[in-house]
């Protein structure tokens, strides 16, 4: 159980702390692929892995899979399908589950998304459906968020439905207070349905060196007050501003000192995206961090292109809105144009003449935001076009 509270602890901190590239190009994760160290043969065997696509353009994913190998084949476990509005913020995700025995995907759940004016996420409602997908009106469960004046997540609130009251129930909630931008203290609390208040469950506290993380301390509610000494702490080291290592440690009371416990290490390529991730266990025994599992992670350039760059190309498309039709112009070599919808299904293909305006009818498509691909022998461009 310890393992798998400081494994969640970690994932969840790579995830929140995961780089942007800070160069011109942008960057999408294509897979992940995850081994487990086998200490018979002392190498990492091939587990499961991650396929992401981005049919919408840049670096939001439309389509995961997740694959598990059995033996020597690859087995498709859970996959989802996101949905974009114009703001390119997801709105639902329908996530799905394979049935083996008989070849086919059942729908699991539906989430949905609610922005406020920041764009910032308040609501997602999780559904189940009771015909394979059709309709989603079970609800399952619910997360708010509340916001500072800084787009800072203040409060995290989940909740689960009760079919019998028929209301959402109070489940947990995670507290935030910052100093300045900087996360200061975290508090978890779970809900007493016979009080009918929160209680206190964990602390934790955040150390800094400048802006960076580098240190968090985890602490204990005794009843009516916190545990004068944290637990569990996690050790950040960084290269430059990109965590590289953490350390967890868990506080031995009966001889007052922290024993290691995990271990987690990342690698980063030239283009400061993440490359490999290994997690070790501390064997107290030998005094050593030993394997215990390992990710390697694939990116390629997104399909987008910077402002500058699309204003160098000069291409045009108006009107933009459209309502009857698009007309594409400014091409100085004769293209391929391929429509996309926001789920990423190909919804038209056309060729572009050179040196003329090129009208494409939008009668037929549905009112939505659209995804336009133009190729040509000096490259591809992505623009996005929304239909009124």
């Amino acid at each position: 159980m310890k393992k798998k509270l400081l494994l969640f602890v970690s994932i969840t901190f790579m995830l929140l702390t995961m780089p942007v590239g800070h160069s011109q190009t942008e960057y999408k994760l294509d897979s992940i692929q995850r081994y487990d160290w086998n200490a018979n043969t002392s190498t990492f065997k091939l587990n499961n892995r991650d396929h992401y696509t981005y049919e919408n353009g840049g670096t939001k994913e439309t389509f995961y899979i997740w694959y598990l190998r059995t033996g020597n084949q690859w087995n498709p476990s859970i996959r989802y399908n996101k949905l974009y509005n114009e703001d390119n913020n997801v709105i639902e995700k329908v996530n799905e589950t394979y049935d083996s025995a008989l070849d086919v995907w059942n729908a699991s759940t539906k989430d949905y998304y609610t922005y406020d004016s920041s764009q910032n996420v308040i609501l997602i409602e999780d559904f189940t459906s009771p015909d394979g997908g059709v309709t989603w009106d079970i609800p399952r469960t619910e997360q708010e968020y509340a916001y500072n004046s800084d787009n800072l997540i203040t409060e995290f609130t989940n909740r689960y439905y009760d079919p019998v009251t028929m209301t959402m129930i109070n489940l947990g909630q995670i507290t935030t207070t910052y100093n300045g931008l900087n996360k200061e203290e975290e508090i978890t609390r779970f809900w007493s349905s016979s009080s009918n208040t929160w209680l206190n469950n964990l602390k934790v506290e955040y150390s800094y060196s400048g802006n960076l993380p580098i240190q968090k301390d985890f602490y204990s509610w005794l009843g009516s007050n916190w545990d004068s000494q944290p637990y569990l702490q996690i050790l950040i080291s960084y290269d430059g501003d990109l965590p590289t290592e953490e350390i967890s440690q868990i506080w031995n009371s009966s001889g007052n000192f922290w024993e290691n416990s995990f271990r987690t290490i990342r690698v980063y390529d030239t283009n400061e995206n993440i490359e490999e991730v290994n997690t070790s266990d501390w064997d107290d025994n030998t005094s050593t961090w030993i394997n215990s599992k390992q990710e390697l992670w694939y990116w390629s350039e997104a399909d987008i292109l910077s402002v500058e760059e699309e204003d160098i190309l000069g291409i045009e498309i108006y009107p933009n809105p459209a309502t009857d039709y698009v007309g594409i112009s400014n091409l100085s070599q004769k293209s391929k144009l391929v429509v996309f919808d926001i789920l990423g299904k190909r919804i038209g293909d056309y060729t572009l003449e050179a040196n003329q305006t090129n009208y494409i009818n939008t009668h037929q498509f549905p009112n939505g935001l659209y995804f336009l691909k133009i190729s040509s022998e000096t490259g591809t461009i992505s623009k996005k076009l929304l239909v009124r």
